[in-house]
């Protein structure tokens, strides 16, 4: 009775979480204070907030504990005849606020609505012969099993408290099986949706054995999961909207009607007959138009829909061309061509008639091999994702990718023409290992490196490929994980970085020209990484460039390593020979929507001017302006857009180059392209 009334609003709103849900057993309301302050088999269901350690041990970290007693365990008269909440509120303090939002204390309300979970049979993970719950796989959930001070998104229940609470105590079941409604056959591979949300699959999370559940007889539970061509759900509504979605089908929306009150826990089975979608036939090409040759490529199509995406894998056959039976909408390809053309992703794609695709492909700039296929020594998975993601959120798109554990490793030749390659690793595997000889070959030819990654400078140190090629070796492992860049180093500049790898490996510089320092252990004299410039250039990491944390902005870093290495996001160089005459290729693609590349070759130092027109001569656009350029061959990427920054229309339009000599002489380029969206 020494409970405060801002509390009792704390415990009465986590119960009411509960109280809201059709079909749970038990009701919870307040119906006043009771002078008894110890739990027990009284006869009294008690909330009771404990400050003078009366249940619990001091400082024991349980915040709280529900019991329930009950009666009848295999009769019809099994009930709950007692039930108790208790909490520590002697070593955790509840927030004092309604809001619960004190960062130093435990929020009331989420914890009432945790603990009155289990008054209503919830239990934290979910095990085999315990009673369902979402545990550990859901965080957001009411029942999970913990959650830090001031934390109060507990309050609200998540789809899998309630699904769980429901499999309890069940109302409505629903048995439904999936066909084609064409041939009648059983669709296997499908997604379902209830009242517009995805049905979790409660499998893994309410089990066949579900013992002394309170208010309910029974000691087994059905279990809810999918099965092949078919499901089991359970409703505490009568009726529900179901939507279904399949590959190659129309999406099926429809009202199912359970039945009334004097059906409860009958299952109905209902079929649900999908739409086949028309299929077309489908060619896939991929030619370089600069050359007009049509070159090997794998491909991963996935349609697009509102909820389920399926995955197409296709490799071209020997006639450099691929196949395929699609079913109408849209679709999204991610291609990857033999080298050394760049990867290519097109966001959609129509398919409504028989056709044939040609995929425009470009000599790659970068060449990125992932050999981190084991994720060990504590390498993150999808380590890919980091180079992607910076190369996408530049507007990159010459970069081609091998990865090691799908394809086997290039040959020199398939790769000596892209000028720059970004080998990532994880793992001691011999991949990088192996391939010491052909990255000499490659460098000697005037390539670029950036080697990053974690766990490989040890292996490598054996092998005489780090002293010969960039005069470092082998220093040991640091304890620490924080570095600072080398003052007046244009990748260091003098900055702190952390990285997330335990006992990091360290480079010691040797003598001998070529390497200086980048970045150096902290308190040490040892860098996690250098550069190295003579006849070829390299940048040396000694964990991977994703583990720097996001506090010191692994991205900025990654730029200014490109920036050394003479590799311009916008602009770029593609070849170190220099042309024999004046030219400007055709832009590719061509037609485009939205993005265009425009080459150009130059065998001596000139001015440039790219400027676009439109169909009646009216300048849109200028690229560059008078800009000054080493003999070379050069790309420029443009997204339709005017000076302005506006996105131009549909139709032709004209690029003009004008190349103005040191000695004076003008030579002027015009080609016609088609922008169509």
């Amino acid at each position: 009775d020494s409970t405060t009334e801002g509390r009792i609003t704390a415990i009465q709103n986590g119960a009411n979480a509960w109280n809201y849900i059709k079909g749970c057993y038990f009701q919870f309301s307040f119906a006043g204070k009771t002078p008894v302050n110890g739990p027990g088999q009284d006869g009294i269901n008690l909330v009771y907030l404990d400050d003078n350690y009366d249940n619990f041990t001091p400082n024991s970290n349980v915040i709280a504990f529900s019991s329930t007693f009950t009666s009848g365990f295999s009769t019809p008269a099994y009930r709950a005849i007692e039930s108790d909440l208790i909490y520590n509120s002697a070593d955790f303090p509840p927030a004092l606020n309604v809001e619960g939002l004190d960062p130093d204390k435990q929020d009331l309300q989420s914890i009432i609505a945790h603990e009155f979970g289990h008054h209503m049979g919830l239990g934290h993970a979910g095990k085999p012969g315990s009673p369902p719950g979402v545990g550990q796989d859901i965080p957001d959930a009411t029942m999970f099993g913990t959650g830090p001070s001031g934390d109060t998104t507990a309050r609200s229940l998540h789809i899998d408290d309630i699904a769980g609470a429901i499999a309890i105590y069940p109302r409505w079941k629903l048995n439904g099986f999936v066909i084609d409604g064409d041939s009648g056959t059983v669709i296997s591979d499908f997604l379902y949706f209830l009242n517009g949300d995805y049905v979790p699959i409660v499998g893994d999370r309410v089990f066949v054995t579900v013992n002394q559940r309170p208010g309910n007889a029974e000691n087994n539970q059905v279990e809810v999961t999918d099965v092949n061509g078919g499901f089991e759900l359970i409703s505490f509504k009568d009726s529900i909207n179901i939507s279904i979605q399949a590959f190659g089908y129309e999406d099926l929306d429809t009202l199912i009607t359970l039945g009334d009150s004097s059906s409860v826990n009958e299952t109905s089975i209902t079929t649900f007959q999908l739409t086949p979608k028309p299929k077309f036939h489908v060619t896939f090409k991929f030619v370089n138009q600069g050359v007009l040759d049509t070159v090997h490529a794998d491909m991963n199509i996935s349609s697009i829909g509102l909820n389920v995406t399926t995955l197409i894998e296709i490799s071209t056959n020997p006639n450099k061309e691929a196949t395929y039976d699609l079913p109408s909408g849209l679709y999204g390809v991610d291609i990857f061509p033999e080298l050394p053309y760049a990867r290519l992703m097109v966001d959609s794609i129509n398919i409504f008639s028989d056709t044939t695709i040609v995929f425009d492909v470009i000599k790659a700039d970068y060449l990125l091999i992932d050999d981190d296929f084991s994720s060990a020594m504590g390498a993150r998975y999808d380590r890919e994702s980091f180079y992607f993601d910076f190369f996408k959120s530049k507007n990159i798109e010459t970069y081609a990718y091998r990865n090691l554990d799908e394809k086997a490793l290039p040959e020199l030749e398939e790769f000596q023409e892209i000028p720059f390659l970004i080998w990532f690793t994880g793992n001691n595997d011999n991949a990088l290992i192996d391939s010491t000889a052909l990255l000499k070959s490659y460098l000697q030819n005037g390539g670029k490196l950036l080697l990053t990654g974690n766990r490989y400078v040890s292996t490598l140190s054996d092998t005489l490929f780090l002293k010969e090629m960039f005069n470092i070796e082998f220093a040991g492992l640091n304890s620490g994980q924080l570095l600072k860049g080398e003052a007046g180093d244009p990748i260091g500049q003098d900055e702190f970085i952390g990285i997330a790898v335990a006992s990091p490996e360290k480079i010691k510089i040797l003598g001998g020209a070529g390497s200086s320092k980048v970045f150096t252990y902290t308190g040490q004299t040892e860098q996690g990484a250098i550069k190295y410039e003579g006849q070829y250039k390299a940048v040396i990491y000694s964990f991977g460039l994703d583990e720097i944390l996001d506090s010191f902005d692994p991205t900025a870093v990654f730029q200014r390593t490109l920036d050394w290495l003479n590799q311009p996001t916008g602009i770029i160089e593609i070849q170190n020979k220099i042309p024999q005459e004046f030219s400007l290729l055709q832009n590719f693609p061509n037609p485009f929507n939205p993005k265009t590349i425009f080459g150009f070759a130059l065998p001596e130092q000139a001015n440039i001017t790219l400027t676009i027109y439109n169909s009646i001569g009216q300048k849109v656009a200028e690229l560059l302006t008078n800009a000054n350029y080493q003999p070379g061959k050069f790309r420029v990427h443009w997204e339709a857009k005017n000076d302005y920054g506006a996105t131009l229309a549909t139709g032709v339009y004209v690029y003009r180059l004008k190349a103005v000599t040191e000695k004076g002489v003008t030579k002027t380029f015009t080609k016609k392209m088609l922008l169509i969206k």
